[in-house]
């Protein structure tokens, strides 16, 4: 068919004759095709639906046909590849998606094998029919295949090349969760023993909330899981409701156990018998054994404001009192200044912020109050939000001047703490700012690794300003994390990270719009939410300039 004409004269003669060319249609349709989706999670390090890292597909002798060799699995979500016309912005390019058949309530339609079985519709952002979904496999029809791609005529031809089982022995698995000593970090989960091939153990504490498995070690969500097969599956002093387990390659879709009644428990995850035949059994033992802890919160507690997070007090077993010496700084030069002063707190065990009890001043009455104390004993009083109660966010703090080295030692029993001045505390240097500054996140397609981040920032002259330039669009992957930042290269859990002043979880999410100037806070290590990022909502997508000073700690966002 063609695509016009174009009506032609010869220089300015009015009288020589139009002459009509027609315009052929494109003898080849896409100079390159790519890939993208589950099936090629073996090519990628990172996420699967990046467009920017789609996977070039191989060229053959016909110009128009492209070809994959691929192996497909069968998950849940079952979004195994689609097509793309170039590595770019989602919104900039278009996608070869299924023209019909999509399953209801999923985003995929069941590839038929056969040459030229299946077909494609071509859609866009720019065309305002954009569709976000894939072709995915039947359960049972794992294996190798080769897919083939004809761009002019939109079909696609799937061949089996082999059967084949996904690989399935994992090594280790750990425990996540407001039910789980480890609380929601999952930097740092609790780790369950391998006690035979492939077959999982714990004995211990679980506490009345929610639990499921990651199967390694990462600060991410979009990972590998075992869960429950049906969410808020109960486990209580009768047993696990259900003991079918799911295997999660990715994450997604999300679910939990509930632990309904706290109590020591003898947990055994079986994935011995293969990803499609995994069971969980739950004994209770009793009621939870509690030996003697008691930990600290605030800037004293090497800036620790995460429950899940907080710095063990040491035990002195005759006189049955806790204690921790350092120094308290009152104007602590890496403290934020929502957190100035805020010096200490004590936390009865880690977890999740309404999953524990806090030892606060005894007539603190309003989140944000701190009391000033010198040397001597004070009285506290315990909070809580525990089973919906309403909790007080209080603390102690010291008079301008009395920077020095403290020993605290809490009694229990008495409500009591007496505070002891030791020593002079060393003037408190000031924090070197960074020269380098690097993004994480799905902005600009970043990325999470820190030892290799995907964005660097561009410093202004020798100032301790940096500026970015990109696309933000709000999406569902790593839960909107559009970005935050980390100032030299290194593994995770050894370099500063900058996020939002009040992320206080992996999961907050501080919302930008236009002209917005947002506070940033510097933090490091496991346990604290490193993954607490700024992201956008749909509505404010577009083009922005970020502007992120070290000296203020501040970011400046304008859209373009």
């Amino acid at each position: 068919m063609a695509l016009g004409t174009l009506a032609l004269t010869a220089g300015c003669d009015a009288e020589k004759d139009l002459m009509v060319v027609e315009i052929p249609e494109k003898d080849v349709a896409y100079e390159q095709l790519y890939i993208l989706g589950y099936s090629v999670s073996s090519y990628i390090d990172g996420d699967p639906f990046v467009s920017n890292t789609a996977i070039p597909m191989d060229p053959t002798d016909d110009p128009n046909v492209f070809t994959k060799r691929v192996e497909m699995y069968y998950y849940k979500d079952n979004k195994q590849f689609k097509f793309c016309d170039a590595q770019n912005d989602w919104n900039k390019i278009h996608y070869i998606v299924p023209e019909s058949g999509v399953i209801d309530g999923t985003s995929y339609a069941y590839v038929e094998v056969g040459e030229n079985a299946n077909r494609g519709t071509v859609c866009s952002e720019m065309a305002g029919n954009l569709r976000d979904n894939f072709w995915g496999i039947r359960e049972g029809e794992d294996g190798v295949y080769d897919i083939a791609i004809n761009g002019k005529t939109l079909e696609i031809s799937v061949t089996l090349v082999e059967k084949k089982e996904q690989p399935f022995a994992p090594e280790e698995l750990y425990m996540v969760g407001d039910g789980t000593p480890a609380g929601w970090n999952i930097s740092s989960p609790t780790p369950m023993e391998m006690t035979s091939p492939q077959v999982f153990e714990y004995t211990g504490p679980l506490y009345a909330g929610e639990m499921k498995c990651p199967m390694q070690v990462s600060d991410k969500w979009e990972a590998p899981f075992i869960m429950p097969k049906v969410h808020e599956t109960k486990i209580n002093k009768n047993g696990v409701a259900a003991p079918e387990c799911e295997y999660v390659p990715t994450g997604n879709p999300d679910s939990k156990w509930r632990i309904e009644e706290e109590g020591t428990y003898h947990l055994t995850i079986d994935c011995s018998k293969g990803k499609n035949d995994i069971t969980i059994a739950a004994e209770y033992l009793g009621e939870i054994v509690r030996g003697p802890e008691l930990y600290m919160l605030g800037n004293a507690a090497e800036g620790s404001f995460d429950s899940n997070n907080p710095v063990a007090m040491y035990y002195d077993e005759a006189k049955g009192t806790f204690y921790w010496e350092g120094p308290i700084y009152f104007a602590d030069k890496n403290a934020s200044s929502n957190n100035a002063n805020k010096q200490f707190k004590f936390v009865n065990r880690p977890g999740n912020w309404d999953a524990v009890e806090y030892y606060v001043p005894e007539n603190a009455d309003k989140d944000g109050f701190i009391q000033t104390v010198a040397p001597g004993t004070h009285k506290m009083r315990m909070t809580t939000w525990k089973g919906g109660a309403t909790g007080v966010d209080a603390f102690w703090g010291i008079t301008n001047g009395a920077d020095a080295i403290y020993r605290i030692e809490v009694d229990l029993d008495a409500m009591t703490f007496t505070m002891t001045r030791t020593g002079n505390a060393e003037p408190q240097p000031d924090p070197e700012l960074e020269t380098e500054l690097y993004m994480q996140g799905v902005a600009g397609k970043s990325g999470c690794d820190s030892n290799n981040p995907g964005v660097q920032l561009e410093r202004v002259g020798d100032t301790h300003t940096f500026t970015w330039e990109g696309e933000l669009y709000y999406t569902e992957e790593e839960n909107n994390r559009q970005f935050n930042f980390i100032t030299s290269k290194g593994n995770w859990d050894a370099v500063y990270f900058l996020v939002p002043e009040n992320g206080n979880s992996d999961q907050y999410r501080e919302m930008i719009e236009d002209g917005g100037v947002y506070k940033m806070k510097r933090i490091k290590g496991a346990g604290q939410p490193l993954s607490a990022s700024w992201g956008i909502a749909a509505e404010n997508n577009g083009s922005y300039h970020l502007e992120v000073n070290l000296e203020t700690m501040e970011l400046k966002v304008t859209k373009l």
